[in-house]
């Protein structure tokens, strides 16, 4: 926040220096000259600041098992909107991923369980057409 004030108050005795000046100019080509001086003045003033600081932008590290929690509840999450959509409903998911070397997610297995009344083959037709994903998919009392 600090870095925001600092900014802001050279930025604006800046303009004001500048807006002095410009009444000092001439009239005619040379005051066009200037004042093109003054708007570029202005211009490397608004970035001067940033190359003073040091802002730190570090994103901040979680933990292993959150992210893997994190990854497997948005799959989760989009498996049964899609069976939502798709009129199947009471489904559980199962999903279990990891990090790869890449970090990358990857899914190591789905499991769907959905009641007796929906096909297993057609539920998984679904989930592969529409998410791009290998589940296995059992009824409910398996």
């Amino acid at each position: 926040m600090n870095f925001v004030k600092q900014w802001t108050v050279f930025v604006c005795i800046t303009v004001l220096m500048c807006v002095v000046f410009s009444f000092l100019t001439p009239k005619g080509s040379m005051g066009r000259f200037y004042k093109m001086v003054i708007s570029l003045f202005i211009f490397l003033s608004f970035l001067y600041p940033f190359t003073q600081s040091k802002i730190n932008f570090e994103i901040p590290k979680f933990e292993e098992v959150n992210t893997y929690s994190i990854n497997d509840e948005m799959i989760e999450n989009q498996i049964k909107s899609c069976l939502t959509e798709h009129n199947i409903t009471g489904s559980n998911v199962n999903c279990t991923s990891k990090i790869n070397s890449n970090n990358e997610i990857e899914i190591e297995s789905i499991t769907v369980s959905v009641a007796d009344e929906y096909d297993t083959s057609d539920v998984q037709k679904i989930i592969f057409d529409n998410l791009s994903l290998n589940a296995e998919v059992v009824h409910i009392g398996n």
